[in-house]
């Protein structure tokens, strides 16, 4: 985005606005409409940029519901298969890798769709 400087001297009904190196003579209306075409451009980029803001934070909030989700289900996985205590379970559903994970759910189609249904 490039800035602009302008120059404004409105001292009776036409008026010389200078913008950069260029000089335009205009009428009070013609300076106030161009403002004010100006200030609606500005409040519509900034709209924009805060719906931008606000989906950028619905979908990281859904990346992070998702990941606890598969946590869970991981945990509950390995609590019932190796007979771990809750907190160790969860401990090691954070920690291992995907590919282990996986590996195990191809043995165990039942808890593939378990996963399917609670993510």
């Amino acid at each position: 985005m490039t800035k602009r400087r302008f120059d404004l001297q409105i001292e009776n009904e036409r008026s010389t606005i200078t913008i950069g190196k260029l000089q335009k003579e205009k009428t009070k209306v013609e300076i106030i409409d161009a403002l004010e075409k100006q200030k609606a451009a500005l409040d519509l980029m900034v709209d924009t940029l805060e719906a931008e803001a606000e989906t950028d934070r619905l979908h990281r909030l859904r990346v992070a519901t998702h990941s606890r989700a598969l946590i869970a289900v991981r945990a509950d996985c390995y609590r019932k298969r190796d007979r771990l205590p809750e907190d160790e379970a969860k401990a090691k559903a954070e920690t291992e890798p995907d590919e282990i994970f996986n590996k195990h759910l191809e043995k165990r189609p039942s808890i593939r769709s378990r996963l399917a249904t609670t993510v």
